[in-house]
């Protein structure tokens, strides 16, 4: 009886050590996407600050354009 009874206490200790380190094991992966995940947006808001400011560009270059050509277009007539 004896015995069975500090087997069984063996047993639960191996089964709390081992849902340990599961639950360390999950909070590792969790902590490792959520810094994927943190990197992934800073990188996505990056692109679309320079694709915003790449637009602003783009029409700031065919507003200059167009300027250009009336101001052509006055000077021919």
């Amino acid at each position: 009886m004896k015995y069975e009874l500090d087997s069984e206490q063996a047993r639960v200790r191996q089964l709390m050590n081992e849902r340990d380190m599961s639950v360390n094991q999950t909070m590792d992966q969790i902590e490792s996407l959520t810094k994927e995940l943190t990197d992934a947006l800073n990188k996505a808001s990056m692109f679309q600050a320079q694709s915003l400011i790449a637009e602003v560009m783009f029409m700031i270059m065919i507003s200059s354009e167009l300027e250009m050509d009336v101001q052509l277009q006055n000077e021919v007539f």
